[in-house]
């Protein structure tokens, strides 16, 4: 059974005092002509895509997300923002994602 994500705090006064004061964004309201969302997920699940000419490279970390509301969408980070962003990557993991860039499903 999953833990919902406003159960999950870091312990900190602080940070839990700020996070009770600032307005996050959840999936339904995702628009992609904006990109002024502050997202606070979960990592649901989460693999690597391997490149195609190139099997033994990663080309992508893909993961399904999962809001308050218990949406749930896909999202990837391409290789070239690894350095950046992997370290925090794992599943279970809660995150807050400010400025997301946004891609139609379609």
């Amino acid at each position: 059974m999953e833990t919902p994500i406003s159960d999950l705090s870091s312990g900190f006064k602080s940070d839990s005092t700020i996070m009770e004061l600032q307005h996050f964004n959840l999936f339904n309201e995702l628009d992609v002509a904006r990109e002024d969302y502050t997202l606070k997920v979960r990592i649901i699940r989460l693999w690597r895509q391997p490149m195609f000419r190139n099997p033994t490279e990663t080309y992508s970390i893909e993961m399904i997300l999962l809001d308050e509301e218990g949406n749930r969408i896909q999202a990837s980070v391409l290789n070239r923002f690894f350095n950046r962003f992997e370290q925090f990557l794992n599943e279970r993991v809660c995150l807050i994602i400010t400025k997301p860039q946004l891609g139609s499903n379609t």
